[in-house]
């Protein structure tokens, strides 16, 4: 079985765009009408629009959770180093089309696995362990500026990451930390009362 050939809408970190060959998954950042232009753009060496491949056979395998719309795709890159690809289809049956397409053109085995509740929150423990973290250094940092203990120079983005924590001050810090602490518990005690069900394909 193959795919008709059309360009589907879907939305991720620069991506706009996909569309399916006989060996790959073609993602751009730019939106297209129609195949041809597509084609046409992704042939140009020299463009604006950032351009993802996942050959597949390079492919891992392909998750999504049944109460999240995003899809992961985990391949190898051309280095044979494992990468990610996150998207979500714009059109909701669009998702039913490209599952059907892995398990009747790509032949790959589907599972669904009811996830523990500590599987379901170890990559939101890893982000709620960095926020505490990255509060824990702006404050101490603000401390030192106020101090005086900080030089003023360094390139642009140290600059206006040094001007953020002196707007901020130590309790602005303080404050937006524990809202994004308080904001990441409350995903993880959701996740713990009702675990997702994690869909996969390999």
């Amino acid at each position: 079985m193959s795919l008709p050939s059309i360009i589907f809408n879907v939305s991720g970190e620069k991506i706009a765009s996909l569309y399916i060959t006989d060996t790959s998954f073609q993602f751009s950042s730019a939106s297209f009408k129609d195949t041809a232009a597509f084609e046409e753009a992704w042939q140009k060496t020299l463009t604006l629009n950032t351009k993802t491949e996942v050959k597949f056979d390079k492919i891992t395998n392909i998750t999504k959770e049944d109460n999240d719309n995003e899809i992961c795709i985990n391949y190898k890159n051309s280095l044979g180093l494992p990468v990610s690809c996150n998207f979500s289809f714009d059109n909701e049956a669009d998702t039913i089309v490209f599952f059907d397409f892995l398990t009747t053109h790509l032949r790959l085995n589907k599972t669904e696995e009811k996830l523990s509740p500590f599987k379901a929150i170890t990559s939101h423990l890893f982000w709620l362990a960095f926020i505490v973290g990255a509060t824990a250094f702006a404050y101490y940092m603000a401390l030192e500026m106020a101090n005086g203990e900080v030089s003023e120079g360094g390139r642009a983005k140290v600059r206006a990451f040094k001007a953020l924590i002196e707007f901020l001050g130590e309790k602005g810090i303080l404050a937006v930390g524990g809202i994004a602490v308080i904001i990441m518990g409350y995903f993880i005690w959701k996740r713990v009362e009702n675990p997702p069900i994690l869909i996969k394909f390999q």
